[in-house]
Parts: structure tokens; C-alpha cells; sequence
């Protein structure tokens, strides 16, 4: 199946949109802010970043907590700073440093961690998220878009499905899915590089190995 990236990316703004209004813009927001925020090393402005990394993930929820608890966490949030900025080195083992951050993964799950990792460094990271999950795994009504599907050890794409947004994205399950995300952009990179060596008809992606 032939996608027109173009109309897609024409159609983005709208799409996120229509799931919270503003919430393209707010995004964008975020991405400024994001490096601007590890680069001057302001503990304060990484708080409220993140408290509006939160809203953007949940916007209908109240986050008013969430920012309190940051606060009485500051030497977790300072730590979890000092690993975003050192993020090129450290990779996945930034976020275990997030995770100690109310909110951010202390219960196991990687949904607003991975956000955080994502803002900060776009190139490296993924938002995980069940539909994105499903879409890689080609769970039933998801067929068809990646070929071929990744396969997670720690998860089906039956219980992608059947959990949806109660699902518990751990680290594991997360480094296997942004491990695939890599291996798809490494790909498209080289198609564009040596757009000759492409073959005719539907894109096959390459499953890349995960760990044992």
C-alpha cells in the first residue's frame, strides 16, 4: 500500500486537533521548549515542562497533583535532567533515570517518559502509544501498513487490543517498539540516499532483531 506522505503530514495538524483543540500547537510548543529547557539547565522550567507534558498526553485529566509531587522530587527531577542532557550517551538508560520522577515511570510504564525522550531528542525517540503499537504488530484491523510486523516477546498484538489505553507499556516492550522505529528510519534513509536500488510496488520494512 502506497502512502502520499505529503497529504499525510498536510492532514497532521488536524489530526491532533480533533483529539484535544490546540494540541498541534502545544506540541510544537514543547519541541522549542524542550531543548531550550535541557540546555540552560532551569530545574524549574523542566518541572513545569513536564507537568505540560502530562497535559499533552492526558489532556482531560488534572495534572495539578502531578506538579505538586514533582516539586517534592526535586533531586529526582534535577537527576532525570542531568541524563536528558547527556541523552546521546546514555540512550535508553536516561529514561530509567526519568522513571524515578513522579508520574514519569514509577510504577513500570514508559507513556509520558517516552514523550519527554521524544521532545528532547525527535531523531532517537518515539511516543509509544497502543495504536502506534498496533499498527507495527499489525493487530486485526491494523493490517496490512508494515510488513512485516514486528513481534514483542513481552506482548501480543491480541492483548494490545484487548488492554488499549489500560495497557502497561514497560521499558522492555518500549525498547523493542522505538528499537523497530529505528530500524524503519535507518531504512528510509538509505532509500533516499539510493533511491535506485528500490524495488517496484509496496515498501517492505525489515523486522529488526530484538533482544534475546
Amino acid at each position: 500500500m502506497e502512502h502520499d506522505i505529503d497529504k499525510l503530514l498536510a492532514q497532521a495538524p488536524g489530526a491532533v486537533d480533533s483529539y484535544f483543540p490546540g494540541h498541534w500547537q502545544l506540541m510544537s510548543e514543547l519541541e522549542r521548549r524542550a531543548q531550550q529547557v535541557v540546555a540552560d539547565k532551569d530545574l524549574d522550567a523542566f518541572v513545569s515542562f513536564l507537568r505540560d507534558v502530562a497535559f499533552l498526553k492526558q489532556p482531560r485529566s488534572d495534572h495539578q497533583w502531578l506538579l505538586s509531587a514533582i516539586q517534592g522530587s526535586r533531586e529526582d527531577a534535577a537527576n532525570a535532567l542531568g541524563g536528558l542532557r547527556d541523552i546521546d550517551r546514555l540512550d535508553y538508560r536516561a529514561m530509567d533515570l526519568l522513571a524515578k520522577v513522579p508520574g514519569f515511570g514509577q510504577r513500570g510504564g514508559r507513556a509520558f517518559n517516552s514523550a519527554v525522550v521524544r521532545l528532547v531528542r525527535p531523531e532517537s525517540f518515539g511516543i509509544i502509544d497502543w495504536r502506534n503499537l498496533a499498527v507495527l504488530m499489525s493487530a486485526s484491523g491494523f493490517e496490512g501498513l508494515m510488513e512485516p510486523p514486528i513481534r514483542l516477546r513481552e506482548l501480543s498484538p491480541e492483548e494490545v487490543l484487548r488492554s488499549r489505553g489500560n495497557l502497561i507499556l514497560t521499558q522492555e516492550v518500549y525498547e523493542g517498539y522505538n528499537n523497530a522505529l529505528r530500524a524503519i528510519a535507518r531504512e528510509l534513509r538509505a532509500a533516499a540516499i539510493h533511491p535506485e536500488s528500490n524495488g517496484r510496488g509496496s515498501r517492505q520494512v525489515a523486522r529488526p532483531s530484538l533482544p534475546p
